[in-house]
This record gives structure tokens, sequence and C-alpha cells, in this order.
């Protein structure tokens, strides 16, 4: 028997993925519950914030792989998209999957519709997916939901996904930022670790520059080491 209660799972998925984005928050410098919170937002501003977070996401990989701090600045400055983008830099340096990068051109591209017009104030995820082809909305779809989900097992019948739209995008963007904020941590760890040898390294050589130092003040007729044992 089947003792499992689906509302209590819901709850737990839902419990789970706010602490991933309070972890995130904390990461970012985020305002508690500016990600957590972002399901109860209008569409409008869910879709501004969405876009911001996830390139504020990027913008910090991006810095962790790249060791020297001068070029921060430089890496913050640079356009999302484009040959000379940091879409460009992350795939360069390995720092986003496929998926990872389908997520965040596509959350950049919605991001660009909700802010470039006007008009859009009263953009909602129906009216984006109204005026799509019908070809068009499981692309969308699989861009979206695939960092969550291997997006070949997404059913040929998107269409069930409109309602719950932005909860959906919420669950995909907190799996984003949490993958991204472990590759982060890993980076970091590299990092140190790479430190580290650098001190042993440097710590080594001194000992060995001071062991040449002592040789040379021995005079000529000291054995350095005895060979009678």
């Amino acid at each position: 028997m089947n003792d499992r209660d689906p509302q209590a799972d819901f709850q737990g998925l839902v419990q789970s993925v706010r602490e991933v984005c309070a972890e995130v928050e904390v990461d970012l410098g985020l305002p508690s519950g500016f990600v957590a919170d972002l399901p109860h937002e209008t569409d409008w501003t869910f879709i501004v914030k969405l876009g911001a977070i996830a390139e504020a996401a990027l913008n910090e990989v991006i810095q962790t792989a790249v060791a020297d701090e001068r070029l921060h600045p430089t890496v913050s400055r640079l356009r999302l998209r484009g040959p000379d983008g940091k879409l460009a830099l992350a795939k360069d340096l390995e720092l986003l999957s496929v998926s990872e990068r389908r997520f965040i051109e596509r959350v950049a591209q919605l991001r660009n519709s909700a802010v470039h017009d006007v008009h859009s104030f009263s953009l909602t995820f129906a009216s984006l997916l109204d005026g799509m082809k019908s070809n068009e909305e499981p692309q969308f779809w699989r861009d979206l939901l695939g960092v969550a989900v291997d997006d070949r097992k997404l059913p040929s019948d998107t269409t069930r996904f409109r309602d719950p739209a932005k909860f959906l995008v919420w669950i995909a963007l907190a799996r984003f930022l949490g993958r991204l904020h472990m590759n982060k941590k890993l980076l970091s760890m590299t990092r140190a670790q790479e430190e580290l040898k650098r001190q042993h390294d440097t710590e080594q050589a001194a000992r060995f520059r001071e062991f040449l130092d002592l040789f040379e003040t021995l005079d000529d007729s000291t054995e350095p080491y005895d060979d009678d044992r």
C-alpha cells in the first residue's frame, strides 16, 4: 500500500527549493525572500527579476573562475550575449552546460521582451504563450525546464504548463542557481588548493635558497655530509 501524501511531497519540494533560494540570496547579497518569494510577484516583475538574478549568478561564477580580481569590473560590464559577451566567456571557460546556456538565453529573451516596450507592464506568461506559433511553445518550455529535467522527458503536449508557468520557471531558476552556486564552490576550492600549492612551492624554494646560502658559508674543508656510516 502506498502511504505517500502527494500534498506533503509537494510542500517538501517547495521547502527544498526555498532553502536553495535562501542560500543563493546570501551568496549574491540579495534581500531575504528576493528569490524565494519570486512566485508571489506579478508576471512582469517576475520576468524582470528572473533575468537580473540569473545574470548576477552568472557574473559570480565567471568572476570566481577569473583569478585576477582587477578583471571583475570588466566582466560585469560585458553584455550577456554576443561573441564577446558573458555567455561566450562562460562557454570558453566551460562553466555552463548546454541546458544552462539555453536557460539563461531564454531568460534574457524574456526579460528583453518585458523591459524594451513601455506597453509591456501588463505582460503575462499567458499573453507570451498566446503570441507564439504552435511549434514555438514546446521549444520555449524545453529551454526553460531543460535545466531542471531532461528535456527529452518533457511531454509533447506542453499546454499543461501554462497555468503553473511562473511556479515551474521558479523551480527551474532554483535548479539553475543551485548548479551555478555549486560550480562556484568547486571553483573556490580549486583556487584554494592552487593557493596552498603555490604557498608550499614558495616555502620549499625559500628553504632551498636558505640551504644554498648556508652551503656557501662552509669552507672547502667542511664535508656537507658524511658517507661513512
